[in-house]
């Protein structure tokens, strides 16, 4: 009797273990969110930063953080007058915020070591760039022609007539910052007239796990935000916004001068 009632005592207890699983091991959420961060180990390699890697990474839908795109610096390289150089200026200055992922800067890359880059141009064309100069921080590439290596010369010669970029610098700043620096063709638009004007644009491109810590303030070269002040239609001119000290304008400055008109004069071929 007793070792019955022991027995029945044993079977209940092994019972009740089996019918209570393990408690599975909670992780913290924190480690589990994805961070806004892209480090430099995973997109360089040999001294190269790798173009393809860095898109992939800002591309993918999990990368859908808060992001800005600031113009800071614009050059025209073009010998153009001074009231076009004022407009050109002034049509550049821009900033914009969506998700990092929607920034499409630069379309189906494919890089070869550290030699050629194939891009898809905005017509969905595979455009052909040389790397001519680079680092584990930096690339910078200009257009050869389209990839595709049965056209003949004189449409290869043709395309590279064509309004559009032909040379980029793309520069790792920070895990949440690059820079970009972009040469390329445009139509005179006050002229009439087949000959085309190459310019020089800086764009900073930032992005954050939230929207309040993408930056309140940005430097901007002070020879082009003068350029873009003089252009700016107001009646008066002190009340525009002006750099500090370091150089820097808040992004409620910088919306301010893009809700401006331009000047009537400038809008003339003369």
């Amino acid at each position: 009797m007793k070792f019955t009632l022991m027995s029945i005592v044993l079977v209940l207890s092994l019972g009740c273990q089996k019918s209570n699983p393990p408690e599975e091991e909670i992780v913290p959420e924190i480690l589990n969110t994805p961070k806004a961060e892209i480090l430099i180990s995973d997109i360089s390699s040999d001294k190269c930063l790798n173009l393809e890697k860095l898109m992939q990474q800002l591309d993918s839908p999990q990368f859908s953080f808060p992001a800005a795109v600031m113009h800071t610096d614009f050059k025209t390289i073009t010998n153009i007058p001074l009231h076009k150089s004022h407009y050109f200026a002034f049509s550049t200055f821009y900033y914009k915020q969506r998700k990092a992922n929607e920034l499409a800067l630069f379309n189906q890359v494919k890089q070869n070591a550290c030699d050629t880059l194939e891009i898809q141009s905005a017509s969905r064309e595979p455009i052909l760039f040389k790397i001519i100069e680079n680092s584990e921080l930096h690339i910078r590439f200009q257009l050869v022609g389209m990839a595709q290596e049965s056209l003949q010369k004189k449409q290869k010669e043709a395309f590279l007539e064509r309004i559009q970029p032909f040379e980029y610098t793309v520069i790792y700043a920070s895990k949440n910052n690059l820079k970009i620096i972009e040469k390329y063709k445009s139509v005179d638009p006050l002229c009439e007239s087949k000959n085309t004007i190459k310019l020089e644009v800086t764009k900073s491109i930032t992005w954050a796990q939230t929207e309040a810590e993408l930056p309140s303030r940005y430097q901007i070269n002070s020879t082009y935000f003068a350029d873009v002040r003089s252009a700016a239609l107001t009646d008066a001119i002190d009340s525009l916004p002006v750099l500090d000290s370091v150089g820097t304008l808040s992004v409620d400055e910088i919306r301010h001068m893009m809700s401006l008109p331009i000047r009537n004069e400038l809008k003339y071929c003369n």
